[in-house]
C-alpha cells in the first residue's frame, strides 16, 4: 500500500508538472500554422522572435510570424512558503526599462525610441520607465518623441530623472509621473539656436512662442503644471508656489513661495520637484524606483533593449561627433585644397616652361653642332692638299662650337635654374601641406 501511494504521488506531481509547464509557456504560432512552445528570451529590434524550447532556441523572423501569447504569472497561493523572501522573483508587476542617455537626436533619437517601444509593447509590461540622463539637444526631435510617448495608452509611463535639461525636461514632463534621483535636476528648457560658428544665440518671437506652446502641451499631456514648464523656458515671469486643499499650487500672481524671479530659468532639485508637486519621489536607484509608484516589487522585463538603445546612442555619437568634426575642419581643409590646387597649377606650368626651354636649348644646341660638324667635314677634305688650312678649320670650329654652346647655356641656364628652385620650393610646401591633410583626416572620429 505504501508503495502504490508513492506511484499515485509521483503520477499527480508529473501531470501537475506537465499542466503548470503549459499554462506558463509562451506560444509563438508561424504563418505555416507551426507552433513553438517555450519561453521567450528575445525579441529584437526588428521583430524577430527568439524562444527557448526543449531542443534548444528557435529564431523566428517577424514575417513568419502569425501571433505571439505570452505566458501569465501565476499568483501563488498564500502561505509562509510563498513569503516575498521565497516566491518566485518574476512575481509582481513588470516593468519595462529604456535608458534616455546623453545627447536628445544624438543618443536619444525618436528612430530608436520608435523601435523600443514597439519591442515594449510586444512584452506587455504593466510600466515603462523611461530612465533620463540629458543635457537636452536637439528641439526638432522633441515632438516625434513626445508623439511616441503620447502613443503609450495603457502602461503606466515614468520618467526617472537623473539630469533632465532643456529639451530632456520637456519629455520627461510629457510623462505622467516623474521620480528623481537624488542629485536629480530637471529645467533650463530655454531654446537657442547655433550660428555657424557653433555659438548659441537668441531665437525669434515666433519660434519661441511655438516652443512655449510645446512646453504647455508636453506638461498638460502629463497632468503637471504647464507654469513649471514655462518657467523652465520663459525667463520674463514669476513664479510662486502656495499650498490649496494640502497639494502645491503654482501661479504668476499673489503670495507665496518665490520659485522663479523675472530673469531667471527654472531648475529644479530632486526635493524641489516633490515639494513641487511635480515629482511623485525620490528613488537612489531604477530598482528602487517601485516605492513612490506604490510597489512592493516588480520584475524587469526588456531583455537587450536597454543594450540596444545604448549601442544606437554610441553608433550615432561617433557619426555625429564625425561630422561635427569635419564641419570644423572643412574650412581648413578647403583652404588647404585651394592652396594645393593653385601649387598643381604652377607646377604644371613651371613643367611646361622647363619642357619648352628644353626644346629651345635642344634645337639651337642642334644647330651649333650640325655647324661643327659641316667645318670638320671640310677641314677632313683638305688635309692631304693643304693641312695647315685643315688644321686652321679644325681650331676655328672647335673654338666656334665652344663659344656658342657656351652662350646657348649662360642664356638658359639661369632661367631653368630659377625654374627649378621654384619647382622645389612648391613640391616642400605641396609635401608639408599634403602631410597635414592626412593628419586631419586621420584625427577624425572613428
Amino acid at each position: 500500500m505504501q508503495s502504490l501511494r508513492c506511484v499515485r504521488f509521483c503520477l499527480i506531481a508529473v501531470f501537475l508538472s506537465s499542466v503548470v509547464s503549459v499554462c506558463l509557456a509562451d506560444t509563438v504560432t508561424k504563418t505555416d500554422g507551426t507552433s513553438f512552445e517555450g519561453q521567450i528570451v528575445d525579441i529584437t529590434p526588428d521583430g524577430v522572435v527568439h524562444i527557448k524550447v526543449k531542443y534548444g532556441v528557435v529564431a523566428i523572423p517577424k514575417d513568419q510570424i502569425k501571433t505571439v501569447v505570452r505566458a501569465a504569472v501565476p499568483t501563488p497561493p498564500s502561505g509562509p512558503e510563498n513569503s516575498p523572501g521565497l516566491r518566485d522573483v518574476a512575481a509582481g508587476p513588470r516593468y519595462y526599462a529604456l535608458p534616455m542617455i546623453g545627447e536628445i537626436g544624438v543618443e536619444v533619437s525618436s528612430s530608436t525610441l520608435e523601435k523600443a517601444f514597439k519591442a515594449a509593447a510586444l512584452e506587455r509590461p504593466d510600466v515603462i520607465v523611461l530612465c533620463i540622463d540629458s543635457p537636452g539637444g536637439r528641439v526638432s526631435e522633441i515632438k516625434p518623441i513626445l508623439d511616441l510617448i503620447a502613443d503609450v495608452k495603457k502602461p503606466r509611463l515614468v520618467a526617472y530623472v537623473s539630469k533632465a535639461l532643456s529639451a530632456a525636461a520637456i519629455i520627461a514632463m510629457a510623462c505622467p509621473e516623474i521620480c528623481m534621483a537624488p542629485d536629480g535636476t530637471i529645467g533650463a528648457a530655454v531654446p537657442y539656436q547655433l550660428d555657424s560658428q557653433g555659438t548659441a544665440k537668441d531665437v525669434n518671437a515666433k519660434y519661441k512662442s511655438v516652443f512655449l506652446a510645446m512646453c504647455r502641451s508636453a506638461a498638460e499631456r502629463g497632468k503637471h503644471s504647464p507654469l513649471l514648464a514655462r518657467g523652465m523656458a520663459d525667463p520674463d515671469i514669476r513664479l510662486v508656489v502656495t499650498s490649496q486643499d494640502g497639494k502645491p499650487k503654482v501661479s504668476m500672481e499673489g503670495s507665496g513661495d518665490v520659485i522663479k524671479q523675472k530673469g531667471e530659468v527654472l531648475t529644479l532639485s530632486a526635493n524641489e520637484a516633490v515639494g513641487y508637486g511635480l515629482a511623485v519621489g525620490i528613488a537612489s536607484e531604477l530598482e528602487e524606483v517601485r516605492r513612490p509608484l506604490g510597489m512592493e516589487r516588480w520584475c524587469r522585463v526588456e531583455k537587450g533593449m536597454w543594450h540596444y538603445v545604448l549601442a544606437e546612442g554610441k553608433r550615432y555619437r561617433k557619426r555625429e561627433d564625425r561630422d561635427l568634426y569635419f564641419a570644423r575642419i572643412a574650412p581648413e581643409l578647403e583652404q588647404m585644397d585651394g592652396r594645393l590646387e593653385v601649387i598643381a597649377g604652377e607646377l604644371r606650368t613651371i613643367d611646361a616652361s622647363l619642357a619648352d626651354h628644353r626644346r629651345v636649348y635642344d634645337a639651337e644646341a642642334a644647330s651649333v653642332e650640325e655647324e661643327y660638324e659641316r667645318t670638320m667635314k671640310v677641314a677632313n677634305l683638305n688635309a692631304v692638299a693643304d693641312p695647315n688650312y685643315a688644321k686652321m678649320l679644325r681650331r676655328r670650329a672647335e673654338d666656334t662650337r665652344y663659344s656658342k654652346l657656351s652662350n646657348l647655356t649662360s642664356r638658359f641656364q639661369p632661367q631653368v635654374l630659377n625654374l627649378k628652385r621654384r619647382r622645389n620650393e612648391l613640391l616642400e610646401e605641396q609635401g608639408r601641406l599634403m602631410r597635414a591633410r592626412k593628419k586631419l583626416l586621420e584625427d577624425s572620429p572613428n
